[in-house]
């Protein structure tokens, strides 16, 4: 969800920047290049994430914006009423304006601790999402270590919300007794957003539970051995571990 491809990124903004040329009037050829200053971003609140035809707030609206999507920022413009807009292209057709506090620039590290503050402010999959852009997208950031520690910390609490959904769909009566109950857990449609999140949970059918299999610990352990946030990770790694292997040992019981 997060890891575009290089030469893709580079061949599109190539094509944005050509093309971007004839959509500058009164300027020359020359002067319209070294006008153009595009950077990449990304879609981190879609409370505010509508793509319009103009820079107004009331103006048509194109689409809204996922959380998470890449865009290419061409132009930058404030409306009479205060409010900040980018000019941004979404495809090779796709252009448009979108309030500039709905997108981070990558290039810019403090966009990382305004997007921390969202995170605080959003739950579940949106928190946890917020958290994989920051990791993934702003690897020199000093907030890495901490969203590490939050994403799972968000992941584990998931493990028990998803647990009484997924006993809900999954009763006696729609699991076939030759098939493990593990089997039909981990296949369960309330963890495919997760999935895609890069968050994985295991199932501890002797408690019948979710456990969070704790890869961000793990990641925040193995990258930041001086971080101030380790010795909370290893810990609650831990504890991950001893229920995994709690329940190990009672299936075998």
């Amino acid at each position: 969800m997060f890891k575009p491809n290089p030469a893709l990124q580079l061949s599109f903004i190539l094509i944005v920047m050509v093309a971007s040329i004839y959509y500058l009037p009164g300027a020359s050829a020359a002067q319209k290049w070294d006008e153009i200053k595009v950077e990449r971003g990304c879609v981190v609140d879609e409370h505010l994430s509508a793509l319009r035809r103009a820079p107004d707030l009331k103006a048509p609206i194109i689409q809204r914006l996922r959380l998470g999507r890449i865009v290419y920022v061409l132009n930058r413009r404030e409306h009479s009423d205060g409010a900040i807009f980018y000019r941004v292209a979404v495809t090779r057709r796709t252009r448009g304006w979108i309030e500039a506090r709905a997108v981070a620039l990558l290039s810019r590290n403090s966009d990382a601790e305004r997007i921390m503050r969202l995170a605080d402010l959003a739950e579940d999959q949106d928190r946890i999402a917020l958290y994989r852009i920051l990791i993934n997208m702003f690897p020199r950031s000093p907030q890495r270590p901490a969203a590490m520690l939050a994403l799972g910390k968000e992941a584990e609490a998931a493990a028990e919300r998803i647990n009484a959904l997924a006993r809900r769909r999954l009763g006696e009566s729609k699991i076939m007794p030759d098939v493990p109950k593990r089997n039909y857990f981990l296949n369960d449609v309330s963890l495919d957003r997760y999935n895609r999140l890069g968050v994985t949970f295991d199932f501890d059918e002797a408690a019948q539970r979710y456990v969070y299999d704790g890869a961000a610990y793990r990641a925040l352990l193995r990258q930041y051995p001086k971080s101030e946030h380790v010795s909370e990770a290893r810990e609650r790694l831990q504890q991950i571990e001893l229920k995994l292997a709690t329940g190990a040992r009672r299936q075998l019981n």
